[in-house]
């Protein structure tokens, strides 16, 4: 509401039931004035596994072009995207696309914007270390209400609120907390324990709901590689 920023879904929400969501995701991004811009829903959600299982990665690469060509048309003064939580990969791919539109704007336009990711998901009570170019907004309680009524008018979601009912829940989301990051960073695969989404993945397979797991090391990082690659290769595009 403050911001009100142009906005890129890149998913339609559909998750593993095939139902696109985009229909309550435009809504209450027109209640907060926000508005969407070059790319809203340009995948379903078993579409980007599929493109990553697969190492098929063009799309994403034209993800970057429209976000750099988004940017420099809009004078854009910073980005913010979803920040690597290894619970979700698309989370991962968000940051990892910003960074990589990041870089282009940088090496080729002489562009540099500060760029700050947002926890989508994770444990609620867990506020991220600050850094010194972090910053967080407190919400008032006027603002709260507002956000916590967008939150139960998302009837897809309306399964997963229940969690803001206690005081502890509804603290986390009145504290908005954005981490500044570098490309490097999102580029950069510490050897850290298994992602969440490699364990569900495993649990999932078991139970023959998933042909393949998708692996951080197998599928992920062979994606963040082909976009640092085409982050820095002067004037390459995919058409």
């Amino acid at each position: 509401e403050t911001a009100r920023p142009d906005v890129m879904v890149l998913t339609d929400g559909s998750g593993g039931t095939g139902v696109s969501r985009l229909s309550s995701t435009e809504r209450v991004l027109a209640a907060a004035g926000c508005q969407p811009s070059a790319v809203l829903g340009e995948f379903t959600d078993r579409r980007v596994y599929e493109l990553i299982l697969t190492h098929r990665f063009d799309g994403f690469l034209r993800v970057v072009d429209r976000l750099v060509a988004h940017v420099r048309a809009f004078q854009t003064q910073y980005i913010v995207s979803d920040a690597a939580d290894g619970m979700n990969p698309a989370h991962d791919l968000c940051r990892l696309l910003v960074a990589a539109a990041w870089e282009k704007l940088r090496r080729h336009h002489g562009l540099r914007l500060p760029t700050y990711s947002f926890r989508c998901s994770g444990p609620l009570e867990a506020a991220p270390q600050a850094g010194a170019g972090d910053f967080h907004l407190s919400l008032d309680d006027d603002c709260l209400r507002r956000k916590l009524q967008a939150i139960h008018d998302y009837r897809e979601l309306r399964d997963e609120v229940r969690v803001f009912e206690n005081r502890s829940a509804l603290d986390s989301i009145r504290h908005e907390y954005f981490s500044e990051f570098a490309a490097e960073e999102a580029f950069a695969f510490p050897n850290a324990a298994k992602p969440f989404y490699e364990m569900y993945g495993e649990q999932q397979v078991a139970r023959r709901r998933y042909r393949e797991v998708l692996r951080r090391d197998r599928h992920m990082r062979p994606l963040a590689d082909t976009l640092w690659r085409y982050a820095t290769v002067a004037h390459r595009h995919v058409a």
